[in-house]
C-alpha cells in the first residue's frame, strides 16, 4: 500500500496516477515528496513503528550482554560465549537495518 504525497490517500504501490485526486507522479526519479522515503510508502505509523522496533533492538542488544555475563559468572559457558554473542549480533543487525531505511 502507498500513499499519495498530495491528498494521503491510499494506492495500489504500481499506480502512477492518484485514484483519489488524480495527482500525476512525474517520471524524473529526482522528484520526492516532503513525507516520502526512497522506495517505500511511508506513514507516521511506520515512522513509529521503526523508532520502537530501533528502541527494542537497542534494548536488546545491552540485555543479551548482560545476560551473557551474568552467564558467565554463573559458570554457564554455552549460554555466555555462544548464544549470548550470536543474539547480540543478531540484536545490532537489526537495529542497523531499522535505522538505515529510517534515515
Amino acid at each position: 500500500m502507498a500513499f499519495c504525497p498530495k491528498c494521503k490517500g491510499t494506492m495500489d504501490t504500481t499506480e502512477i496516477v492518484c485514484p483519489h485526486c488524480g495527482f500525476d507522479f512525474p517520471p524524473t526519479s529526482d522528484w520526492q515528496p516532503n513525507d516520502s522515503r526512497d522506495s517505500f510508502a511511508w506513514s507516521p505509523l511506520a515512522e513509529m513503528a521503526l523508532t520502537i522496533s530501533s528502541l527494542a533492538a537497542v534494548f536488546g542488544a545491552f540485555g543479551s550482554v548482560i545476560i551473557s555475563l551474568n552467564a558467565l559468572a554463573q559458570g554457564n559457558l554455552i549460554a555466555g560465549l555462544l548464544v549470548g554473542p550470536i543474539t547480540f549480533f543478531l540484536q545490532l543487525g537489526m537495529l542497523v537495518v531499522f535505522l538505515r531505511v529510517q534515515k
